[in-house]
């Protein structure tokens, strides 16, 4: 019952090497999924290895504390000149004015000119784009050279250029 119904006849030695030819392709095919699989098994233990230490240092992290806020006011505050000089060149330093500290404080009011709010604030312009029907639309692109077209495809409007057969002014 286990006899084979037809027996293999034997191969030409043409037949022998095809077969082998054969062989060694299907085992090089299987040698390199084997390794590629075991490339792709490493690659995604090694991401998950990295996610997971990531995660690790993240929370073992000491969080940095907010800055404490600077003082609104100097609790020491240094004498200040009434007039500092510019800064000058070295050959002119021994001619220069000295700058002069003083034991008081001296506090001016400076008023901004009234006309900058007006002068930076940002305008509205009117809207650039033209509203206009298809049929006007169609004109003016054919009165600028341009021949196209109008499709509504899904309810919306598409132009549609022809550009071999665009006509130059």
């Amino acid at each position: 019952m286990n006899a084979p119904l037809d027996p293999i006849p034997p191969l030409s030695p043409i037949g022998m090497t095809r077969r082998d030819a054969i062989l060694r392709a299907a085992q090089q095919h299987a040698r390199s999924r084997r390794t590629r699989r075991r490339v792709v098994r490493s690659s995604a233990a090694v991401c998950l290895i990295t996610l997971i230490m990531g995660g690790i240092a993240l929370l073992i992290r000491p969080h940095a504390s907010a800055p404490a806020p600077a003082p609104a006011v100097a609790l020491n505050p240094e004498p200040t000149p009434d007039r500092v000089p510019n800064p000058t060149p070295r050959e002119h330093q021994e001619n220069a004015p000295q700058a002069v500290a003083f034991d008081s404080f001296s506090f001016e009011a400076i008023q901004t000119n009234p006309t900058i709010e007006q002068r930076y604030a940002l305008v509205e312009r009117p809207d650039s784009v033209a509203q206009m029907s298809d049929d006007q639309l169609l004109r003016s692109l054919h009165d600028a050279g341009v021949d196209a077209g109008l499709a509504t495809i899904g309810g919306r409007s598409v132009v549609i250029l022809n550009d071999r057969f665009t006509t130059q002014r």
